[in-house]
């Protein structure tokens, strides 16, 4: 347990490559461009809202605080 805990307490690049089906890609692509957003931008602002508060990093992106503050 505490192998995994300091594993995920590792600090992070901030860089994630992430692999979805076409089909999707498209569809988040789409649904990003409807909101005006680039897709990492809408990507980031769906996984912090998706997330409890507690599991934040204060030192995060801005766009993860400016995602938590529109969600009011």
């Amino acid at each position: 347990m505490d192998e995994t805990r300091n594993h995920l307490q590792q600090q992070r690049s901030g860089r994630l490559l992430l692999r979805l089906p076409p089909d999707l890609h498209t569809r988040v692509a789409s649904e990003a461009a409807a909101h005006g957003k680039s897709l990492n931008r809408w990507l980031l602002e769906v996984l912090v809202t998706s997330l409890p508060d507690d599991t934040a990093d204060p030192a995060a992106h801005p766009a993860t605080r400016a995602a938590r503050a529109s969600r009011g």
